[in-house]
């Protein structure tokens, strides 16, 4: 039984936070892609993200969709420009946000998995705890 994994992430642009998903990869049951940020603008300001190393010089056995994203701001108010389409052309099973359900990335992953990827399931992780402090997020949530 082969599972399709997306995973849709900022945070695995820490090399230690990215190593869990090339474990992962390496389950043959596993077909592991990631959709992630090339222009994500915290990476300069943030320490944790000091010495990351770029999408484009990472080594690994799954593919990496390298997306643009919009709204960059504010770490849960961003989402892809570029290549959220192609990601969920491939038709995971799995989804997996690694950002909360009120970010405007899981309002576009919900949106875009019904047109593009209806039968996937959608996961959401994030650090924070469930954010409802504005109308915006709840909505979204």
């Amino acid at each position: 039984m082969n599972i399709k994994v997306l995973v849709i992430s900022h945070a695995c642009l820490i090399e230690n936070w990215k190593k869990k998903f090339d474990l992962i990869a390496q389950y043959p049951d596993i077909k592991l892609s990631m959709l992630v940020p090339v222009n994500f603008p915290l990476l300069k300001k943030d320490a944790a993200f000091k010495g990351r190393l770029p999408p484009d010089k990472w080594e690994v056995n799954y593919k990496v969709f390298k997306g643009k994203i919009i709204f960059k701001r504010h770490i849960t108010k961003y989402m892809f420009s570029t290549n959220m389409r192609e990601a969920l052309l491939e038709r995971p099973d799995i989804i997996d946000v690694e950002l909360g359900p009120w970010s405007f990335l899981a309002g576009q992953a919900v949106f875009m998995k019904q047109l593009f990827s209806k039968s996937s399931l959608t996961i959401f992780r994030a650090i924070e705890g469930f954010r409802k402090d504005r109308i915006i997020d709840r909505l979204i949530e």
